[in-house]
């Protein structure tokens, strides 16, 4: 039995309910008390048999075993006016039944606790971000939850895993974790609250893959030999190695070689080394007694297949003379110095190891360091010119520890690359924030981004910013990407996505915004396919203004108020609705905008129904049709939500304001989710095209909602951003005007 008490029973022989024995029965309450005084408050509590009482978290009253009727007392010094999280267990075992709470104070009257001083714990709101990315086994993730609406109770987390392995979280009590997923697999992570209540969760899907760093491994020089003069190519491909002045030395793992300069390793019989590439992925550990700078050599060669001159074969290099700047060169044309290149500029650390990869994909060459990204150039397909007659050397021209060198055929992925990286160097990538999202008209095309970094590495490095877009129907114009906060002016309308990178010289980081840009024109009927302007001022009948005949009947209790945004309006008390039968139209949309203002009489969540809603044309059995709901039980969380037959996307905020007008419009364009809040941008989710099916069920309106509705609306097309402002901004009318 659950239900909301006063707790002061005195139940005699009985029992608190038909479906409870009278003895042997155990009851817990949870809540909020409110003092009215700041002065010390002394709670008693009178049990027959045992209790047990928490204020704020903290056990004060521990009285459980059999006694007759007594009190249990504690005293506090309470502050007027807060609210205090309390926890009172009971349990009950033969004879008499009794349970009551009451205080006193100097001022305060003793007897049981008013019910205005007593308040339901809010339910906590628990959110776990999503794990985008597919992780490699063991590799460390962070994950970040967040707990909302915990009131004054003292929350308990927990993090849990299901799953094909064993999960380690470093801190499992805490909202935010580090995680390793030892096998590979699926799992669902979920985040638990508990507020000694009530227990809710989030969940989010982690992948983790299996990495992959043996096939198509052409060549392996691990160094493990103690003595001689060959290295040993480990990758069954026979591309046995020459030292040359080199020193055998430990390594990242196991033996390594020290090169001094004048010292490499030489290959030669490697034809097969030049094999059609399609994709190529070079790889080594690298411990530099001195920066690239300083090395006597102009261009330290770690790995080098090439011949410069006639632009010809691949090398993981310093790509600039006498300069820092290091990475992954790719030679695709005739002539001298024809080539592609993904670098870094940064300095590599004397003395520290780094894992230095270069990976071309067939479009992309990029250079990793530590498993991380550095930088990413956009290459289109090219054909790496066959350099047959050059060795392959290792460590020329380089000073310092070479271990580990391994070059494949095909392009590693991230995963792979953390297999070889996950030792790697610790350092933190740049803080990034792209802005916030915004809305642009072509009338005046032209936005400046707000873009922001931070150096969370320390590195003491210029940090380097880079915007791109990513995605949109038409190019954009920059007037410098290389500003955090660039001007960016647009030619197309459209939904438009960009990526601003920051990179510390090592590592990168990135985050994204959304523009969505359109053309400025306003048509506020053409689509429309219901429209209630609930100005009726009795009966049951709600038109249909659109034109569709659509209209509604006002079912349970039907109440109208002449208060509305726009004259009348429909005033709603939880257990009335206004319902429209199924029709072609409604049930088969494949873009749609809904809209409406209300007038809350209170928090969603302070609501007698779990889910109120303001519009609801689905089957949740069948995962079909869509909504203006509630999306989460018992919260404020509320949003716009779409069935595809076998799941659901959503676009959600956080409350609707009690006793104050608010417009909520929903947009589906057949790609993207859009919610807004009086006409601005709250969430939007790129969905992609998914399936609508279509629905053979009524429309409800205002189902479970407390509070007033006005101008119903629905369309078959997505109102564009501008359309959604200029619907906001209709001119409200009084009923007495």
């Amino acid at each position: 039995v659950t239900r909301v008490d006063t707790m002061h029973f005195d139940w005699a022989g009985g029992s608190p309910a038909s479906a409870i024995l009278n003895d042997s029965f155990s009851a817990r309450w949870s809540g909020e008390l409110q003092p009215r005084y700041s002065e010390p408050y002394t709670i008693t509590v009178r049990t027959d048999d045992g209790v047990r009482m928490w204020l704020d978290g903290q056990l004060v009253i521990d009285h459980w075993f059999l006694r007759g009727a007594a009190n249990s007392d504690f005293t506090f010094p309470a502050e007027a006016g807060r609210r205090y999280a309390v926890r009172i267990e009971y349990y009950e075992h033969l004879g008499s039944a009794v349970a009551q709470l009451s205080w006193y104070s100097a001022r305060e009257a003793s007897g049981p606790i008013p019910a205005t001083q007593l308040y339901p714990l809010p339910t906590p709101v628990v959110s776990v971000a999503d794990v985008a990315a597919p992780l490699a086994e063991d590799e460390a993730i962070t994950l970040a939850g967040t707990v909302s609406d915990i009131g004054s109770a003292a929350i308990a987390l927990a993090w849990t895993a299901s799953g094909p392995g064993p999960v380690n979280f470093l801190t499992p009590n805490q909202a935010d974790t580090v995680a390793r997923f030892a096998v590979a697999g699926t799992y669902e992570v979920k985040l638990w609250a508990f507020n000694g209540h009530l227990t809710v969760n989030d969940s989010t899907i982690v992948t983790v893959v299996a990495s992959d760093i043996s096939s198509d491994l052409v060549a392996h020089y691990a160094f493990d030999e103690t003595s001689g003069t060959s290295a040993y190519d480990s990758s069954g491909k026979q591309h046995t190695g020459v030292v040359i002045d080199a020193s055998r030395a430990t390594g990242k793992s196991r033996g390594a070689l020290h090169f001094n300069g004048a010292s490499y390793v030489y290959a030669l019989s490697n034809e097969d080394l030049d094999a059609p590439i399609q994709a190529l992925t070079l790889a080594v550990w690298l411990r530099p007694d001195a920066t690239l700078a300083q090395m006597a050599h102009p261009w330290p060669m770690p790995i080098y297949r090439a011949q410069y001159e006639d632009s010809s074969g691949y090398a993981l290099m310093a790509t600039a003379n006498d300069s820092d700047q290091f990475g992954l060169r790719l030679h695709h044309q005739a002539g001298t110095g024809q080539m592609v290149e993904a670098n870094t500029t940064a300095a590599f650390t004397p003395g520290a190891w780094v894992h230095a990869t270069g990976v071309y994909d067939g479009t992309t060459a990029k250079l990793y360091l530590d498993g991380v990204l550095v930088q990413s150039v956009a290459t289109g397909p090219i054909t790496l010119r066959q350099a047959p007659h050059s060795p392959l050397f290792l460590g020329y021209g380089f000073v310092g520890l070479m271990d580990d060198v391994r070059i494949y055929h095909r392009a590693l992925t991230r995963t792979d690359l953390y297999a070889l990286a996950q030792d790697g160097s610790d350092r933190r990538t740049p803080g990034v924030d792209a802005g916030s999202d915004r809305i642009v008209t072509l009338l005046t095309p032209t936005t400046t981004l707000s873009g922001s970094a931070s150096d969370d590495a320390g590195s003491g490095t210029t940090l380097m910013a880079s915007w791109k877009q990513v995605a949109g129907p038409a190019a954009s114009t920059f007037d410098d990407k290389h500003r955090l906060a660039p001007q960016v002016t647009f030619a197309v309308a459209g939904s438009y996505r960009f990526q601003l990178t920051v990179s510390d010289g090592v590592l990168s980081g990135s985050d994204e915004m959304r523009v969505e840009v359109d053309s400025g024109a306003v048509d506020l009927t053409s689509g429309l396919i219901l429209h209630y302007r609930a100005d009726e001022v009795s009966g049951t009948l709600v038109a249909d203004t659109s034109g569709r005949n659509h209209a509604g009947t006002y079912l349970g209790n039907p109440q109208w108020n002449d208060e509305g945004r726009f004259l009348g309006a429909l005033q709603l008390d939880g257990a009335s609705v206004v319902t429209t039968p199924s029709a072609a139209d409604l049930s088969g949309l494949s873009q749609m905008t809904l809209a409406l203002w209300m007038r809350a009489d209170r928090a969603l969540v302070d609501m007698a129904h779990p889910w109120p809603f303001a519009m609801n044309h689905a089957d949740y059995a069948g995962n079909r049709g869509f909504a203006l709901m509630t999306t989460v039980a018992d919260t404020n969380t509320f949003g716009f939500r779409l069935h595809t037959g076998t799941g659901r996307r959503e676009v959600t905020m956080e409350g609707v304001a009690a006793g104050t007008w608010v417009q909520v419009v929903a947009t589906f364009d057949g790609q993207t989710m859009r919610l807004f809040r009086d006409g601005v941008l709250i969430d939007s989710n790129v969905t992609g095209a998914i399936p609508l099916p279509p629905l053979d069920a009524p429309l409800q309106v205002g189902e479970g909602f407390e509070g007033l509705l006005d101008d119903v609306r629905i369309y078959d097309r997505a109102l564009s951003p501008t359309e959604v402002q200029s619907l906001h901004a209709l001119v409200p009318l009084a009923a007495s005007g």
